[in-house]
């Protein structure tokens, strides 16, 4: 699928108080296939969809103990994702967007996440690119 540009939150959009800075989990590309688009026609086969996330949360306790336990599970992120288009049949692609962030924001260790959830097969006649939409949610 063909990738949007990178994004990410510009430095002074980050918090920091009392010299703690807010982290960050990236993960562009994630791919699934999914029953989704506005007409039952677009719904009956299915269409591959790309989801690039950016989680913003404290990795410091991850990074100090080097155990697991501490982290957040950048597969399990993933994994929402994929099961949100596999599972779903929704219309639009912001409905997408937001149950992934909805899921994902259930982990109280999360503060923000931006979901950008993408299609490079768009049924429209003179349009030939890619459509994403981005969504930035949070506690």
């Amino acid at each position: 699928m063909t990738s949007c540009p990178p994004f990410g939150w510009p430095r002074s959009a980050m918090r920091s108080s009392g010299g703690k800075v807010s982290d960050r989990i990236l993960l562009p590309g994630i791919e699934a296939w999914g029953h989704h688009g506005l007409s039952l026609s677009e719904r009956q086969l299915p269409l591959k969809l790309q989801v690039d996330l950016e989680v913003e949360t404290d990795l410091r306790k991850a990074g100090e103990s080097d155990e697991m336990e501490a982290a957040v599970d950048y597969v399990r992120l993933a994994e929402i994702a994929r099961a949100v288009i596999e599972e779903g049949n929704q219309k639009l692609l912001e409905a997408i967007a937001e149950e992934i962030a909805r899921r994902i924001l259930e982990d109280g260790r999360i503060e923000k996440v931006r979901v950008r959830v993408g299609k490079t097969l768009v049924p429209v006649a003179g349009f030939n690119g890619p459509v994403f939409i981005e969504i930035t949610r949070e506690r």
